[in-house]
């Protein structure tokens, strides 16, 4: 358990990308993606290209952020209801 939480923590695990890399029509949109990213770059002038790579970079970012949030708000849901079943079931 605890290595799992580390290769979380650490970013070795990476449960949703690794999802991702097995399913082929998420495949086939991210080929889509980055071929339509080339052509358009290619049509650019420097001073665009740039201002594009920001923008980018900035929306990437704020991803990374959504889905760690995401993630966090997920895996504190399932620790409370594992909680819940483990201390508070009578039953158990």
């Amino acid at each position: 358990m605890q290595d799992t939480i580390k290769s979380l923590w650490n970013g070795i695990y990476k449960p949703a990308q690794q999802d991702v890399e097995h399913c082929e029509q998420e495949k086939e949109l991210l080929k889509l993606a980055e071929q339509s990213e080339r052509e358009l770059i290619g049509k650019m002038d420097e001073k665009t290209v740039k201002m594009f790579e920001k923008y980018n970079a900035i929306k990437s970012l704020y991803t990374e952020r959504c889905l760690e949030a995401a993630f966090a708000k997920g895996f504190s849901t399932g620790m409370k209801i594992t909680y819940e079943a483990i201390f508070k079931d009578p039953e158990i």
